[in-house]
This record gives C-alpha cells, sequence and structure tokens, in this order.
C-alpha cells in the first residue's frame, strides 16, 4: 500500500470513545435542545408581533377609510344644505325685489 493509503486507514480506523463521551453527547444535546427550544419561541412570538402589527395596519386603515368615507357624506350633506339654503335666499330676494317694485 502507498503512504497516504495507510495514513488515510489509520486516521479513519475505529476507536474507542474517551471515557464520558456519551454523557458529555447527551448533556449537550440537553443544552442544545433547550437553545433550539428558546430560539422556536423567540420566532414564534417575532412571528405573532409581526402578525399582530399588519392586523393592526389594516385594522386602522379600514378605520380610516371608514372615518374618511363618513367625511365625505357630511361635506356633501353640507354642500346640499348650502345649496337648498342658497337658492331659497335666492327666492326671498327675488320676492323681495318684486315687492318693492324693482325689476329682476
Amino acid at each position: 500500500m502507498e503512504p497516504l493509503e495507510d495514513e488515510w486507514k489509520r486516521f479513519l480506523a475505529r476507536r474507542p470513545a474517551p471515557p464520558g463521551f456519551t454523557a458529555a453527547v447527551m448533556a449537550r444535546i440537553r443544552v442544545e435542545g433547550r437553545r433550539s427550544a428558546s430560539a422556536l419561541w423567540r420566532t414564534v412570538l417575532a412571528g405573532a408581533i409581526a402578525a399582530s402589527l399588519v392586523v393592526a395596519g389594516v385594522l386602522w386603515q379600514n378605520r380610516t377609510r371608514a372615518e374618511r368615507l363618513r367625511a365625505e357624506q357630511a361635506r356633501d350633506q353640507i354642500i346640499l344644505s348650502l345649496q337648498l339654503a342658497g337658492s331659497g335666499i335666492e327666492k326671498a330676494r327675488q320676492a323681495v325685489l318684486r315687492l318693492a317694485g324693482d325689476p329682476i
């Protein structure tokens, strides 16, 4: 065999695990499991916050749209009221002028 192959065989040869290796791996799994659970909760929390911000934005937009619609309706009613009042005032003016004998 070539020296490189021998070196690879030695490097990849099966060796017994050092004492306490299994316990160390299991402890690390528990720690990493807690970390990943914590990261999961942070991700869920961030998602919930983002979703609530989206819902709040949509509700605010709908509210402002409804307020805008009510304001436009109120404006239209005011314009109509002013037009009606103006026509009434014009009729009254014409009546006064007729009574006064002024030609219209």
